[in-house]
């Protein structure tokens, strides 16, 4: 499956055009810290593993000097995340949730079922504890959704997403 940085809007209708661009910008710019368009994603998807082809327009170098890394992380993150979302889970974007919320993104699928869907980004380091840090964070959401975490390394472009039923969420609290 191919995950077009460039086509976040044509996945998430709901995206403003300005935030699609700009989560695909970010995201761009944390792949070239090593990679080039066209990049393998190996991520595990529901207990499943996945590959996935992640392709981008180059961004100019000197644009990376008018960001903030830790930004284009997280951010980058989501944008690889939600195209994840879209082709494995065909979920697309309703609403950006609020922080008070406990999640990033509110998504649905093609049943209309919602899921409270939180992002993580890591250039390096664990992707198994930080999924642990963005669960622990997703099920503390008042929302009466499930949920699902999804975290994303740059470094070897990997990425896990595991999602949790509602009630799975309650009895965790």
């Amino acid at each position: 499956m191919i995950i077009d940085l460039d086509r976040l809007k044509t996945r998430h209708p709901e995206l403003p055009d300005a935030i699609a661009s700009s989560l695909g910008f970010l995201a761009a710019l944390a792949l070239q810290r090593r990679h080039r368009p066209g990049v393998a994603l190996s991520a595990e998807v529901r207990g499943v593993a996945t590959s996935h082809t992640v392709t981008w327009r180059r961004v100019q170098k000197k644009a990376r000097e008018q960001v903030d890394w830790h930004r284009t992380t997280e951010d980058g993150a989501e944008a690889i995340a939600l195209g994840l979302a879209h082709e494995a889970c065909q979920w697309v974007v309703l609403r950006r949730l609020q922080r008070r919320q406990r999640g990033d993104w509110l998504v649905k699928d093609g049943s209309g079922r919602r899921v409270v869907f939180e992002i993580g980004g890591l250039d390096e380091g664990s992707l198994t504890a930080k999924l642990k840090g963005e669960l622990d964070q997703v099920v503390q959401s008042p929302l009466p959704y499930d949920r699902a975490a999804c975290v994303v390394r740059f470094a070897d472009v990997q990425g896990m997403l595991v999602e949790v039923a509602h009630a799975a969420a309650n009895a965790s609290r």
